[in-house]
């Protein structure tokens, strides 16, 4: 006989009533197995004043009480289970067996995963499934193992399914195709998503400096690439970021950027950006900074995690400040977890030399740096114009000189690049729109164009 349960079969809600639930559990398993899974639950019930160490004290006497008659098997995470034996010391002289499964190889992963599909009647191209997966395997957080192939089949059937809806074909085949669309495109479809992104970001005003840079960092990535499929031993590095720069030049735009780029590489199992700030990591008491910061970490796996204003985790002179405690938590996973996602930390360019320099073990794991420039009063003019000349027909020389000359007049703690940008095409729209309300009656084509009036009335 083997009966399997839970936390929630063994424990109940109600005072008094969970060691008569556990009790009887515990009898329907007499003469067989009783396997508890995720046991550490029952500590963390316990942690949380529920009545999980009563669940416990009830097993406990069972299985000394009918050691000849019943076989108990407690499983979970590793770490999680040493807090759970520690929490009784009747359970290490109890349960005195304990075996550790390791995870199963990248190989192991595919080989499950093609068993899965051939005993449910799918055919597939092997070598090239086998390829897929293991390199999805070797970018994930999620090392839940046969669980992990599993759900990924159930994707790729899903993807299947799809393409027979779209186009018909034979419904119990994998086609290749059905692979590279899993994956994210074949070679050539990636190639080209790179040529793509990278196109966007040279359509960007200015930023000669970040643009080098991030065209140096592909060619890194295909390097490497190529080098392990000629059989060199493949090496792990590291694409932490930090971008420093003032506010408004284009570092959330680049970041967004990079992380598509990354995922088209296959650097990164999607092109998410996950932007984050102080507020979101540090917390107000004991233990929720960690909670918090591990929250974000793991909702970035598998793409970038954006940390704004990252200065600003840590207050200097402030020893109860819970920022080193987020900080600290980014450190384990930076390291930890570097294959399963990117970080970026990004801020004011002095400010983040000296937030780097108080933190070494920050500016050990984020080898690579990005100075944003600020934008020329030329350059805020061609941005100005860019996001007005889409919509409106208007004179985009003038518009350029106006803004351009406007901004170079302004003092320096004034100049806030791309924002600034932004804030005159909404000021000159809404001058136009306040036209239009005075000038009723118009025609189509003037309603749609600004006036050099209104253009040269720019105040800022």
């Amino acid at each position: 006989m083997f009966v399997e349960v839970g936390q929630e079969d063994l424990v109940s809600p109600n005072i008094g009533e969970t060691p008569q639930k556990t009790r009887r559990v515990l009898e329907s398993a007499l003469g067989g197995v009783l396997f508890i899974d995720e046991a550490y639950s029952l500590y963390q019930e316990s942690g949380g004043g529920g009545y999980g160490p009563q669940a416990v004290d009830t097993i406990l006497k069972f299985m000394e009480d009918h050691r000849s008659d019943i076989m108990v098997i407690f499983a979970g995470y590793s770490d999680k289970m040493q807090d759970f034996l520690n929490m009784n010391p009747g359970l290490r002289s109890r349960a005195t067996n304990t075996f550790e499964f390791e995870d199963y190889t990248p190989d192991e992963i595919a080989r499950i995963g093609l068993s899965m599909l051939a005993d449910d009647g799918w055919s597939v191209n092997a070598e090239l499934y086998t390829s897929v997966m293991k390199r999805k395997y070797a970018r994930t957080s999620d090392h839940s193992n046969g669980r992990w192939i599993r759900n990924r089949n159930q994707d790729l059937i899903g993807v299947v399914i799809d393409r027979y809806t779209e186009s018909g074909g034979d419904v119990s085949t994998i086609l290749d195709e059905d692979l590279h669309t899993f994956a994210g495109g074949d070679a050539a479809s990636r190639q080209e998503s790179v040529e793509e992104l990278l196109g966007r970001l040279d359509a960007m005003v200015g930023l000669t400096p970040v643009k080098a840079f991030v065209r140096d960092l592909v060619v890194q990535v295909q390097a490497d690439q190529q080098l392990a499929r000629a059989g060199r031993p493949a090496s792990h590095p590291t694409y932490h970021m930090v971008f420093e720069g003032s506010p408004g030049t284009g570092k959330t735009t680049v970041a967004e950027i990079v992380a598509r780029l990354f995922h088209a590489l296959g650097i990164l199992e999607n092109g998410n950006v996950k932007t984050v700030e102080r507020r979101d990591l540090v917390g107000a008491y004991v233990g929720h900074t960690e909670q918090q910061t591990g929250r974000a970490i793991d909702e970035a796996m598998g793409g970038v995690l954006f940390v704004d204003e990252a200065y600003q985790l840590t207050v200097e002179g402030f020893e109860r400040d819970f920022g080193k405690q987020a900080v600290e938590t980014l450190l384990t996973a930076l390291e930890n977890q570097r294959s399963s996602f990117v970080a970026i930390f990004a801020g004011y360019t002095e400010q983040m030399e000296h937030f780097l320099d108080q933190n070494p073990g920050l500016r050990s794991r984020m080898p690579h740096t990005i100075v944003f420039p600020d934008y020329t009063p030329d350059e805020v003019g061609q941005i100005v114009v860019r996001r007005l000349s889409g919509d409106w027909d208007v004179n985009e020389e003038l518009l350029h000189d106006v803004a351009a000359s406007r901004y170079a007049a302004l003092g320096e703690r004034d100049r806030s690049n791309g924002r600034w940008a932004r804030n005159v095409a909404e000021q000159v729209e809404l001058a136009h729109k306040r036209w239009i309300v005075e000038h009723p009656g118009g025609e189509a084509a003037e309603l749609t164009r600004i006036r050099d009036e209104v253009v040269k009335g720019l105040r800022v």
